[in-house]
């Protein structure tokens, strides 16, 4: 705990930032950005605030990260390449939650039962990253447009996946799986949903089944009036994130599908993080409309969705 204090002491210094309760808040040319422990002190979280110009985000994203990243390897810290520790340090030093309701959310995670899935391990939280994105959407409008928006998140274990691992079991991208097996079955508004509500009242109605916890699905409405899509891995480098970020505007934008039934969505995107077979077809045909639908953006994007296509286009199938 010492440590990760010197080096919040240390970027307030050198950052020009100030210190707040449990965390940094280091200016930002569209506000504030704060740097925080997620869950516990090995993980650091770098939060952003809301932003309009994904060009200018980009290039000030690059050059703030890297001067944090170089503040905390100066403080002993080391940088994680991965998004998933298959082994966690001797000692776990937990945050220390902002406020009471974060305190209960925390005490009920970390004295959870264990599940029996063959994901299911100890402390999962302590053991991965990720890159969490906002998107403002109006979510009265939207809780119908779930079904679409899930049915194209199979790219993100598909092509942004920096959580392969052989522990406990092979996976693609073992977070979703983590995430999955760490509830019961039964457990409404995890990962990759049993159901969808498509509208705001039976959204309600769900969330009550899960009062326990909080919403802690791929894709969920958030009080900031967004929708947070949590599938990605904490991402290896600068343009990742962009990549990451861009898919998630085509994502909002990309046409309804013909229908498919829930469970084989669900099915299929749970194989393919554990390394399941591509559905090459589906896979051919969603390309070709993020293509289409890339070909439609600001010039300016489409140079920066340049990175994406090769993305989308390299990866070994």
């Amino acid at each position: 705990m010492e440590n990760r204090n010197e080096l919040f002491r240390c970027l307030a210094n050198r950052l020009n930032g100030r210190i707040l309760r449990e965390s940094v808040a280091i200016p930002f040319h569209t506000g504030v950005c704060i740097v925080k422990n997620d869950f516990c002190t090995h993980i650091l979280e770098i939060e952003f605030p809301p932003c309009q110009d994904l060009l200018l985000f980009h290039q000030l994203f690059q050059e703030l990260c890297t001067k944090i990243f170089e503040v905390a390897t100066s403080c002993g810290f080391q940088r994680m390449p991965g998004a998933y520790l298959a082994s966690l340090p001797g000692e776990i030093h937990y945050a220390p939650p902002s406020n009471p309701s974060a305190e209960q959310r925390m005490r009920r995670l970390i004295h959870k039962p264990l599940y029996g899935g063959p994901f299911a391990v100890d402390r999962f939280n302590a053991r991965m990253a990720s890159t969490q994105i906002h998107v403002e959407l109006d979510c009265m409008l939207t809780y119908s447009s779930l079904r679409r928006l899930y049915s194209y998140e199979y790219f993100v274990p598909l092509f942004f996946s920096n959580s392969t691992t052989n522990i406990p079991h092979p996976a693609r991208c073992v977070r979703p799986l983590l995430w999955r097996d760490a509830f019961s079955a039964e457990t409404a508004c995890v990962g990759f949903p049993n159901e969808i509500p498509q509208e705001y009242d039976s959204y309600c109605r769900l969330l009550a089944r899960n009062s326990d916890y909080r919403d802690y699905s791929l894709i969920c409405p958030r009080t900031y009036g967004t929708f947070e899509f949590r599938t990605g891995c904490s991402q290896p480098d600068y343009q990742s994130v962009t990549d990451l970020i861009l898919f998630r505007l085509i994502q909002c934008a990309l046409p309804t599908k013909e229908d498919r039934a829930w469970e084989l969505e669900r099915a299929y995107f749970y194989a393919l993080c554990q390394v399941g077979e591509i559905d090459k077809p589906l896979l051919f045909s969603d390309l070709d409309q993020i293509s289409c639908r890339m070909s439609t953006l600001p010039k300016g994007l489409q140079a920066l969705s340049n990175g994406l296509l090769t993305r989308l286009h390299r990866k070994p199938f």
